[in-house]
């Protein structure tokens, strides 16, 4: 009875502390697409998930409009479309629960010239503002 009330006592003091610097330990991401075929007039539809790694609350400010930025690179590598959600006022916040989640819902334009997607397939990276090395990616194809 003693260890578990070590073990508790232990664990509460975690559960008070913030996370307020962002590292791959920290958060991952997931992107998905919902579906995996598009048209080239169609809207990308899917989700952007963050993942708190911790059990401690993740509070942390970012000096933008965005949270997240969302990438679309073709089969030879090439950047061909971008997107990043402006959000107000200038300053976001990024507030996850320990060891839980947090999901935006995506649905832009892939036709957005000069961006616009043509036929093929296309790598979608997905990575959080100012944390490249916090990323997800997944697959599409346009028909």
């Amino acid at each position: 009875m003693i260890a578990g009330l070590v073990a508790v006592a232990l664990f509460m003091p975690a559960c008070d502390r913030t996370v307020t610097t962002l590292s791959p330990g920290t958060l991952s991401v997931e992107v998905r697409a919902d579906p995996s075929i598009y048209g080239p007039r169609d809207e990308f539809s899917g989700t952007f998930t963050f993942i708190n790694l911790t059990g401690e609350r993740i509070r942390v400010a970012f000096p933008t409009t965005s949270l997240f930025h969302i990438q679309f690179f073709d089969g030879a590598g090439n950047l061909r479309r971008s997107y990043s959600p402006d959000r107000i006022p200038a300053v976001t916040y990024l507030d996850i629960a320990p060891l839980a989640t947090l999901t935006d819902s995506l649905r832009f334009p892939l036709y957005s010239p000069p961006e616009s997607l043509l036929a093929g397939p296309f790598l979608v990276r997905g990575w959080v503002d100012g944390h490249e090395d916090i990323h997800a990616e997944t697959a599409i194809q346009i028909r």
